[in-house]
């Protein structure tokens, strides 16, 4: 299924009928039960205004640590610098985008993990946002959570080079939807413009998810477009960033 890469997310988010399916797949855990989920704020050390997002959300300076973990590992990705587990290296991309934040994304991300899940949620077929989750166990006295993204982010793009994936050829497959290989996928899936994320504390575990628009994970498409790093940015309408691989 082909996405519009220039088409924001929000545009989509006030159709009602998408909005109910987002908004159904959300945990609903009984409220005498769950454990409540601490989410962080100028008092975790994490410092910086909230004011990039009218609704609050985390602070600024986490969401740029959340979103410079994804967009240098993509770049490691566009430039060629990737080895899977096989030993093959990946071929560099001709048009992978730069990732910018999406408050929407984000809200969403601290919805779902409101209730502390132990898993993530299933996506259906449509125009939805994919989401990488990951919980989990607070080993050190004081982690931040910047400790924390870090963390996850490294399990989620470390399966590349643990797990069977797309290849040299880059194409997912639907028996990938059924392995581990989707969450480093979905990090490096070209088309992809939008992310989102939140985290929080659970008890003694904590919880992450990352939302991302256009959904990646398609199957018998290709991860990315192959060729010489940003030589088809043009074509998006954008320019090679920093000269580091990706298309802003």
């Amino acid at each position: 299924m082909n996405y519009d890469s220039s088409e924001s997310y929000d545009d989509n988010y006030e159709q009602e009928s998408q909005h109910i399916d987002i908004m159904a797949l959300i945990s609903e855990v009984d409220p005498s039960v769950a454990t409540k989920a601490e989410f962080p704020g100028p008092e975790d050390g994490e410092s910086g205004e909230t004011s990039m997002c009218e609704w609050g959300g985390i602070p600024n300076t986490l969401r740029m640590n959340m979103l410079d973990t994804h967009n240098t590992r993509r770049e490691l990705l566009a430039l060629g610098q990737f080895t899977d587990n096989k030993g093959v290296t990946l071929p560099a991309a001709a048009k992978m985008n730069y990732l910018e934040w999406n408050c929407t994304l984000e809200k969403e991300a601290y919805e779902f993990l409101k209730s502390c899940p132990t898993e993530g949620y299933q996506r259906p077929n449509g125009n939805l946002p994919a989401q990488n989750f990951y919980r989990g166990v607070i080993t050190e006295a004081e982690p931040t959570f910047r400790d924390m993204n870090k963390k996850t982010v490294t399990e989620w793009w470390k399966k590349g080079r643990k797990v069977n994936g797309p290849g040299k050829d880059l194409y997912f497959l639907l028996e990938h939807n059924s392995t581990e290989i989707k969450s480093f996928t979905l990090m490096g899936w070209g088309s992809t413009t939008q992310i989102g994320c939140s985290i929080a504390k659970c008890d003694d575990n904590w919880v992450e998810a990352c939302r991302y628009y256009p959904p990646g994970n398609e199957s018998d498409e290709q991860m990315y477009t192959p060729g010489r790093a940003c030589s088809q940015c043009a074509s998006l309408g954008k320019i090679c960033h920093n000269q580091k691989g990706l298309c802003k």
